[in-house]
């Protein structure tokens, strides 16, 4: 299944402009294609096909990143044109995919939300959605409900490259924020999060197992 899976998003990779493929009739996410590339990589590294597939779609995502803040486009349109600001909660979700693909990738990603997105109140890790010149756009399904303009989903999805970059102080303070908000119970030595449900479980089990950085030598300091 996963041969068969695999050779059809490549296949179909090959035939958009710039290897996006659309989500939605029309709609293009540059987040969802960074799963389906990393998938592919992480089949290109066990079994030794589709690199150039890999490298290509590499050097075509990078014109989705904002040069101003690092961080990623959150939507297209046909045209692969902008339709939509940079996100953290996009930026922070592709940033953990890339780790499987594209680490210096991921970094940006990373430091951009870092840099553009993070607050500590009182000591506490939160992540707004949008950088400060549009903090006045609305949250939706993809960020979560907005409290002042912090972002559920990206607080949560940042711990992966925090874990993965060896960023303990940001991992700490977010992981503080997670514990709280999240309402841990443990039962029969599983780890739930009540608040979640399965799908804030799922999420935060992927962000916790994130395999460390690729290029442990570049820590952030």
């Amino acid at each position: 299944m996963n041969d068969r899976i695999t050779a059809t998003l490549v296949r179909r990779m090959a035939k958009r402009p710039n290897m996006l493929l659309e989500t939605y009739p029309n709609e293009f996410y540059p987040v969802d294609n960074s799963s389906c590339a990393a998938s592919i990589a992480v089949y290109s590294k066990a079994f030794g096909k589709y690199h150039e597939t890999v490298e290509k779609w590499r050097k075509n995502f990078a014109m989705f990143i904002d040069k101003k803040t690092n961080m990623l486009t959150q939507a297209v349109d046909e045209d692969m044109a902008s339709v939509s600001e940079p996100r953290g909660s996009g930026s922070s979700l592709a940033a953990y995919f890339l780790i499987y693909l594209d680490t210096d990738l991921s970094r940006r990603l990373y430091e951009g939300c870092r840099n553009e997105l993070l607050d500590k109140p009182l000591g506490f890790g939160l992540m707004n959605e949008y950088p400060k010149e549009f903090r006045h756009l609305p949250g939706d399904i993809d960020s979560g409900p907005l409290i002042w303009g912090y972002s559920i989903s990206t607080t949560g999805f940042i711990l992966a490259t925090a874990k993965a970059y060896n960023d303990e102080q940001l991992f700490e303070a977010i992981f503080a924020t997670a514990w709280i908000a999240g309402a841990p119970e443990f039962d029969e030595n599983k780890l739930h999060w009540k608040t979640g449900g399965p799908l804030g479980d799922a999420i935060l089990f992927a962000m916790l197992t994130a395999p460390e950085s690729f290029n442990p030598q570049k820590e952030v300091k």
